[in-house]
């Protein structure tokens, strides 16, 4: 959602296709990897944090071996008043928010092209064509 122009590394990003294999080939690498990686991981899916903020993000906590916070889920209040160098200053000063869940499919016709590179991460991850 924020205009950034094309380098080496993101020259991909210029068409949905290109979108698509290049995700595509991160994914592939990280399901092989994730059977032998060291350490520990931990996969998480926007939906379950914004359904459950707490439950989610205590798993983080217990992998990295940090007592829990209560006023973590309070983030976006520690943000106020400061600078923030991120295209997502924005969102960082927000509370969480639901809109974003299934999002794509709104766009889901314009899609279509790049659905069979994706089906397989569709799948493993549990979301569903409408």
């Amino acid at each position: 959602m924020q205009p950034f122009t094309a380098s080496p590394a993101t020259v991909n990003l210029l068409s949905l296709q290109g979108v698509a294999r290049q995700y595509a080939a991160v994914m592939d690498l990280w399901l092989h990897l994730r059977e032998s990686i060291q350490p520990d991981y931990l996969e998480l899916r926007y939906e379950d944090t914004i359904s459950d903020f707490e439950v989610t993000y205590r798993r983080v906590f217990d992998l990295l071996g940090v007592d829990w916070r209560p006023e973590v889920t309070e983030f976006h209040q520690r943000a106020h008043g400061r600078y923030i160098a991120t295209p997502s200053f924005a969102a960082v000063s927000q509370p969480l928010y639901s809109s974003a869940v299934a999002r794509w499919h709104r766009y889901e016709r314009h899609l279509e092209g790049i659905f069979p590179d994706l089906k397989r991460f569709i799948d493993v991850y549990g979301y569903a064509r409408s």
